[in-house]
Formats: structure tokens, C-alpha cells, sequence
């Protein structure tokens, strides 16, 4: 298995991409999305760079999937607070006309 981690290719990181893509529709929590994209990025990175060594390929990944996901988390999943429920179990506010 070690052997595998140290010679992966540039198609062995986009095949975890997609691997990755297809396990967020079955995982909630928009975190695996993230994780594909950065194999998607250390796939084509390899693809372009070809003798980039194999510690550099997965730190890439990691921190590509961690900054990514807590850029997601931290830009776009901002807590809306109650004002987004304004209506909840008050029938009469939500009727128009």
C-alpha cells in the first residue's frame, strides 16, 4: 500500500477526484467535494510537472482540501441566524393578499 501512495500517477489522482465527487452525493456536509477538487488539482499539477515528488502530491492535496473546505465553511455557510425563520409557525404573516 505504501508502494501504491508513492507511485501515484497523474490518472490515479483524477480517478480519486471523481471517487471523491461521487461520495459527496452520498455524504452531507460539503466536505468531500472539496477533497476531489484538490485530487483534481494535484492530478493535473502532475500531469503538467511529472517528476513532482510523492510527499509533495499529497501535502498539495491536504492542504488544497483543508483550505478549500474551511474557505467553504467560513464564506458561504455563514450562520443566517433567526432572521431566516421570521415566518416559521405564523401562517397569517405568510399568506399574501
Amino acid at each position: 500500500m505504501f508502494d501504491f501512495i508513492q507511485e501515484m500517477t497523474w490518472w490515479h489522482w483524477l480517478v480519486l477526484a471523481v471517487v471523491l465527487a461521487a461520495v459527496e452525493a452520498f455524504v452531507p456536509g460539503a466536505i468531500a467535494i472539496w477533497f476531489a477538487l484538490s485530487a483534481g488539482i494535484v492530478g493535473v499539477l502532475l500531469w503538467l510537472w511529472s517528476d513532482l515528488p510523492w510527499i509533495a502530491q499529497w501535502l498539495l492535496f491536504a492542504l488544497i482540501g483543508l483550505g478549500s473546505t474551511i474557505a467553504y465553511r467560513k464564506f458561504y455557510r455563514k450562520d443566517s441566524g433567526p432572521e431566516d425563520a421570521g415566518n416559521l409557525n405564523q401562517r397569517g404573516h405568510q399568506y399574501i393578499g
